[in-house]
C-alpha cells in the first residue's frame, strides 16, 4: 500500500503564485466541537515518513545540468525557473488518519480527490493532476507474526549489500542513493508517533488501533525519483505513469536483497536440508565446516560470526553458501530455544496482512 508521496507541480501561472506566496501555507484545521485535528499544512521538511503534516512549499528554483563555456564541461546547479510547487505527505493518512491498516494502492484516483481538496482549501486552480512528477513513493506492506521484538534479534544478521545497517531494538534500515529499506515494529511506532494525537478523537477506537498494532511487523521501501525513472523506462514518472505491478516487483527485489534470496528463488532453509546439500557437493569434512558456519549465522549477530573466522573465509564459506541456493536467513534453527520464525516480509508471505 502506498504511504508517503513527493511530488512536484507542473509550472503554476504567476496569479497563483502570487496568491500562494501572500498567503500563509502553514495552518491548521481543527473541529472547534472536538478539538481533532483535520489537517496541517507546513512550509518545512516533514520530520520523517511517520509524519502526518503536509508539506507544501513554492520554488522558483531547479536542479539542472547545463554546459558551461567557463569550465568547458556540463554541471548541474540550481537555476532560476517558472514557479511550481513541491507537496509531501503521507496519503494514507491523509484519507485514513493513521497507516495501520485500509490502505490503497489506487494512487491516481486518490491524488485527484486530493488535489480537489488542496483547490477547495486555497482556493485556487492547480495543474492536472495526471501531468504532477513523483520524485518519492513510499510503499509499505503488513505483517502478523509473533515474538516481534525476538524477531529483531534474529534480523540483525541481515543486511543489504553495499550498504549500512540502522540497527535498532524494534527496527532496522538500510539507506542506498536509490532506496530505503525499512523493517519495524508498527505497534512501537503506532504508540511512539500516532497514539497521543488520536487518543482523544472521537472518529477513532482507538483500543481497536493499538490491538490491531500489536504482533505487527511493517517493511517498507522508500522509492527516489531517480529509480522511479529507472522503472518508468527512463521517463519522469507522473501520477498518470503510476504502475501498482512496477512498485511491487520492485518492493520484492528490495525485500529480497535484505534476506538475500537468489533470483530463482530456490533457497534450503531447513537444518536437514541444508546439510543434505552440503553432503552433495562438498567432502564430509567441508560439509561440516560449512554447516557449523551456517548454523552460527543463524544463532548470532553477523558481527559476532566475522570474529570468528577470518575476513577471507567468511566471505568464501557465505559464498558457497548463497552459490548452493541456502538461505542464511531463515532456518527451522530455533533462536532463543523456543523462538521459531521463518518469515520473509515479500507479497507473497503467508504472514501478509495488507
Amino acid at each position: 500500500m502506498i504511504d508517503t508521496i513527493r511530488v512536484e507541480s507542473p509550472s503554476i501561472d504567476d496569479a497563483v503564485y502570487r496568491y500562494l506566496k501572500d498567503i500563509s501555507v502553514e495552518k491548521l484545521q481543527i473541529d472547534n466541537a472536538t478539538g481533532n485535528i483535520h489537517y496541517c499544512f507546513t512550509n518545512y521538511e516533514l520530520d520523517g515518513s511517520f509524519d502526518y503534516r503536509i508539506m507544501l512549499s513554492i520554488k522558483t528554483e531547479k536542479w539542472q545540468r547545463f554546459y558551461s563555456a567557463s569550465v568547458c564541461k556540463f554541471v548541474t546547479d540550481l537555476l532560476p525557473c517558472d514557479p511550481y510547487l513541491v507537496i509531501e505527505f503521507s496519503i494514507h493518512k491523509f484519507f485514513v488518519g493513521h497507516n495501520l491498516k485500509n490502505g490503497f494502492n489506487d494512487l491516481s484516483d486518490k491524488f485527484k480527490l486530493f488535489i480537489e481538496f488542496l483547490e477547495s482549501t486555497l482556493n485556487v486552480t492547480l495543474p492536472d493532476y495526471r501531468n504532477w512528477i513523483l520524485t518519492r513513493l513510499d510503499f509499505a506492506l503488513t505483517f502478523k507474526i509473533n515474538n516481534v521484538e525476538d524477531y529483531f534479534k534474529y534480523l540483525k544478521n541481515c543486511t543489504y549489500p553495499r550498504r549500512k545497517t540502522f540497527s535498532y531494538d524494534t527496527s532496522m534500515m538500510w539507506v542506498g542513493s536509490t532506496t530505503t529499506v525499512r523493517v519495524y515494529s508498527k505497534e512501537h511506532e503506532f504508540k511512539k508517533h500516532d497514539l497521543n494525537r488520536l487518543k482523544n478523537n472521537m472518529n477513532f477506537d482507538i483500543i481497536d488501533l493499538v490491538n490491531t498494532s500489536k504482533n505487527m511487523i511493517r517493511a517498507e521501501v522508500q522509492i527516489r525519483k531517480k529509480k522511479l525513472i529507472d522503472i518508468n523506462g527512463g521517463k519522469i514518472m507522473t501520477i498518470n505513469d503510476y504502475d501498482y505491478n512496477k512498485i511491487i516487483k520492485l518492493y520484492d527485489e528490495e525485500i529480497l536483497k535484505v534476506y538475500r534470496i537468489r533470483e530463482n528463488n530456490i533457497k534450503y532453509n531447513k537444518a536437514d536440508d541444508v546439510m543434505q546439500i552440503l553432503l552433495e557437493n562438498y567432502t564430509k569434512n567441508r560439509a561440516n565446516t560449512l554447516f557449523s558456519f551456517y548454523t552460527q549465522m543463524q544463532i548470532f549477530d553477523e558481527s559476532k560470526v566475522r570474529e570468528s573466522v577470518s575476513r577471507a573465509s567468511f566471505y568464501r564459506y557465505r559464498k558457497e553458501l548463497i552459490d548452493l541456493g541456502i538461505d542464511l536467513k531463515n532456518s527451522n534453527i530455533k533462536i532463543d530455544n523456543d523462538v521459531f520464525i521463518n518469515f520473509i516480509p515479500d507479497s507473497t508471505s503467508k504472514y501478509l496482512i495488507s
